[in-house]
C-alpha cells in the first residue's frame, strides 16, 4: 500500500479520536512528539496550535507523560499544570496509555479537568491494582504481575523504611506521607527496567527483575541502600535509611510464594543485623 495513503487513514483516524473527547487529548509518536491534539488541549497548556510542538513546557510535560506510562499498561494519576498567564498550578487527572497503530506505539494522552473525570473500564482496572500515595503498584497488582513472569528467571526484594514511625511520631502523617511519595519515586528512577514495583502496604515495598547476572543484581540493591542513607530528603534532613531483603532465583518458574517468602525473611535479617543493609538469599 502507498506509504501516502497509510498516512492518510492515520490522519483521519486520529483527528477523529482527538475530536470525540471533551477533555483535552494529546497522541504523541514514537519519538515523544505530539502529532494530533484538540484545541482543549491549547486550552489547558494556553498555546495556540504552533505552541503544542513548539511549547518547552508542553514538550516536557509529553515526554513525561510518556515515561510514567512505562511500568504498566495504561496509567492514571494527578498533575499539576502551570498556567502560563497566572503562574498557578491546577489540577488535572491524566491518563496515559500506549497505541500501537500503524507499525508504531502511539502515546494517547487525556488530561481531564477533576469535575468532569470519569473513569473508563480499562482505568478502573488500572486503579484498582495502583496505590494512590506512592503511584506504585499495590500488593494485588504487584503479586498479579510478578505471577505472569514467573517463566523467567528472576529477583525479587522486600525493602522496608527503616523507624518509619519515628517520621510520622516526630512530624506528623504528611511528612510521612512525603516519605513515601518520595521513596517511590526513587524507586523508579533507580530500577526503570523493573518487570514491576509495588507498595505492598505501610512502609513496605517490593521490586521485582529479570536475573541477568546474580552479582550485578546483588550490586544494585547494595547501591541502592547506600544511596538512599546518603540522600537525606528535604523535608527530612535527619535521612531514611531502609532495609532490604533479595531473593535471588537460581533457575525459572520459582513460585511466587516461595520468593515473597525469602525475600521477606532475607529483609528481616537485614533489620535484625542493625538496618541500613542489604541481605541476600539465592533461590537453589
Amino acid at each position: 500500500m502507498d506509504p501516502r495513503h497509510n498516512e492518510e487513514i492515520l490522519d483521519d483516524l486520529f483527528r477523529s479520536l482527538v475530536n470525540r473527547y471533551a477533555d483535552a487529548i494529546i497522541f504523541a509518536d514514537e519519538h515523544q512528539k505530539p502529532r494530533f491534539w484538540n484545541t482543549k488541549a491549547e486550552d489547558v497548556f494556553q498555546v495556540d496550535a504552533l505552541g503544542i510542538c513548539a511549547n518547552q513546557d508542553v514538550l516536557q510535560f509529553i515526554k513525561q507523560s510518556c515515561i510514567a506510562r512505562e511500568i504498566q499498561k495504561v496509567t492514571s494519576e494527578l498533575v499539576q499544570i502551570s498556567s502560563p498567564s497566572s503562574g498557578h498550578a491546577k489540577q488535572f487527572h491524566r491518563t496515559i496509555e500506549p497505541l500501537p497503530i500503524g507499525g508504531q506505539v502511539w502515546h494517547f494522552i487525556r488530561i481531564s479537568e477533576l469535575s468532569t473525570f470519569s473513569l473508563t473500564e480499562s482505568e478502573l482496572y488500572i486503579q484498582s491494582r495502583t496505590d494512590e500515595l506512592s503511584q506504585l503498584l499495590n500488593r494485588r497488582g504487584f503479586q498479579s504481575t510478578l505471577e505472569r513472569h514467573l517463566d523467567r528467571r528472576l529477583t525479587l526484594s522486600i525493602i522496608d523504611i527503616d523507624y518509619f514511625k519515628r517520621i510520622n511520631d516526630k512530624h506528623g502523617h504528611p511528612t510521612g506521607d512525603r516519605a513515601i511519595a518520595w521513596f517511590a519515586e526513587h524507586l523508579k528512577n533507580s530500577f526503570p527496567d523493573a518487570i514491576c514495583i509495588g507498595r505492598l502496604g505501610g512502609d513496605e515495598f517490593g521490586v521485582v527483575l529479570e536475573v541477568l547476572d546474580p552479582v550485578i543484581m546483588k550490586q544494585r540493591f547494595e547501591q541502592f541502600c547506600n544511596f538512599i542513607s546518603q540522600t537525606p530528603p528535604s523535608f527530612y534532613p535527619d535521612g531514611i535509611t531502609i532495609s532490604l531483603g533479595v531473593a535471588i532465583a537460581n533457575s525459572m518458574n520459582v513460585g511466587s510464594r516461595q520468593l515473597l517468602t525469602v525475600g521477606d525473611r532475607a529483609m528481616y535479617r537485614s533489620k535484625e543485623n542493625g538496618r541500613n543493609q542489604s541481605t541476600v538469599t539465592v533461590i537453589t
